[in-house]
């Protein structure tokens, strides 16, 4: 093969061919520590670059999100985390 040599294939089935540079982005993936101690505001960021969904917000962090504005409420987060993730499933 012209500029590299082939090592494998996706799982779309196009082949990999060496050298060959990969970018792979992804976000809300595993984590480390309770999601509900985690910063409203960077939940808030993901929220707003595409990462996690304004549900996914509420349910898998605990910060309450206006659907216009994405501005958190913090009375509504501050309720919903004091329960903790395990009572909120």
């Amino acid at each position: 093969m012209a500029d590299g040599y082939y090592v494998g294939g996706y799982a779309s089935g196009d082949p990999v061919m060496v050298p060959v540079v990969d970018v792979v982005e992804i976000g809300a993936g595993g984590g480390w520590g309770d999601p509900y101690e985690r910063d409203p505001h960077s939940v808030r960021r993901d929220v707003a670059e595409g990462f996690v969904s304004i549900g996914s917000a509420r349910q898998d962090y605990g910060v309450v999100l206006d659907e216009d504005d994405l501005s958190i409420d913090g009375a509504a987060t501050e309720k919903r985390r004091a329960g903790g993730l395990q009572e909120q499933q």
